[in-house]
């Protein structure tokens, strides 16, 4: 099953299916540029498809929490669109999952910042 965890427990993990991690990590691309480390993260995730960010050491895991949060309220406020609409174009009912789920994570990274990837 493919994941991004922020920690060990289960309201902790964001499991939107493969599809959507996948398409997570093609959204996240873009604010990792200049940095090789977050870069060759998302390389590894994207073939384990698991992604334990509170397991980054910082400040990799700082760069990163901060990046899917930017993500995600960019993709919700439509400032910056996801890569859904070409990767499933006319796929509204994908469009609807993928901006739900996007809320989801956005809620969970906010929560693994504020605690600093601290277990609950």
């Amino acid at each position: 099953m493919a994941v991004i965890s922020f920690g060990e427990g289960a309201n902790q993990v964001w499991n939107g299916s493969g599809w959507a991690v996948r398409q997570v990590l093609k959204d996240l691309k873009p604010y990792a540029a200049g940095n090789s480390a977050f870069l060759s993260t998302l390389a590894r995730v994207e073939v384990t498809e698991y992604f334990p960010v509170c397991q980054l050491g910082s400040p990799l895991r700082e760069s990163v929490l901060a990046a899917i949060q930017q993500m995600c309220a960019d993709i919700i406020a439509g400032t910056r669109p996801s890569t859904i609409e070409q990767t499933l174009p006319g796929d509204t009912v994908a469009h609807v999952v993928y901006h739900k789920l996007i809320r989801d994570l956005l809620s969970l990274a906010k929560a693994a910042a504020d605690d600093n990837c601290q277990d609950k």
